[in-house]
């Protein structure tokens, strides 16, 4: 039985097929020139990597692999519940957006101690500084836990060269503020 499905964020398709006890697994993107993408397979407690996208004919990027279902049984992505494509490598610009800087969140830039905590366990995010204002952009995959989970409501999402990412703004203090004030 052959499945399609459209992988996170709708920016392709995944196609998926029982073969006895192998699944095999084709995803496809169109090529939009930004650069080399990951794919990869997500269950209920994991993901599973199918592989690096490679150009085809049509302006399309696919990879295609066959695991066994014990493999995947122990990646955690047994049954196969979707996929997701990351933009793993940028052709473009090496460096962060035009305006914002990558830095490591600092916890007293923060008023609430709960976000304090929600932001102890980011890596790196982009920076930007507006005046009394400032706007942190976490990276962002659908497959992941919400970065700042506390500010779901405070957040909206953008896309750049260097993937999706989770915007939050706030005011000198570190108090968040809602999205376009």
């Amino acid at each position: 039985m052959e499945q399609r499905i459209a992988l996170a964020g709708g920016l392709g398709s995944l196609t998926l097929r029982e073969e006895g006890p192998r699944l095999w697994a084709r995803a496809e993107l169109p090529d939009d020139g930004r650069g080399l993408y990951k794919v990869w397979l997500t269950g209920r407690n994991g993901r599973a990597l199918l592989g690096t996208l490679v150009p085809e004919s049509g302006g399309r990027l696919a990879a295609e692999r066959t695991f066994t279902a014990d493999a995947l049984r122990r990646q955690g992505t047994w049954p196969v519940t979707g996929g997701t494509a990351e933009l793993t490598f940028s052709f473009h610009n090496d460096g962060p957006p035009a305006g914002w800087t990558w830095e490591r969140p600092h916890g007293e830039a923060f008023r609430d101690r709960c976000i304090r905590s929600a932001a102890a366990g980011l890596d790196r995010v982009l920076v930007r500084r507006e005046g009394e204002r400032w706007t942190m952009a976490c990276p962002f995959a659908f497959d992941r836990e919400f970065p700042l989970l506390p500010l779901f409501c405070f957040s909206r999402l953008k896309q750049w060269d260097e993937g999706l990412f989770c915007l939050f703004s706030f005011d000198a203090d570190g108090a968040p503020l809602m999205p376009g004030k």
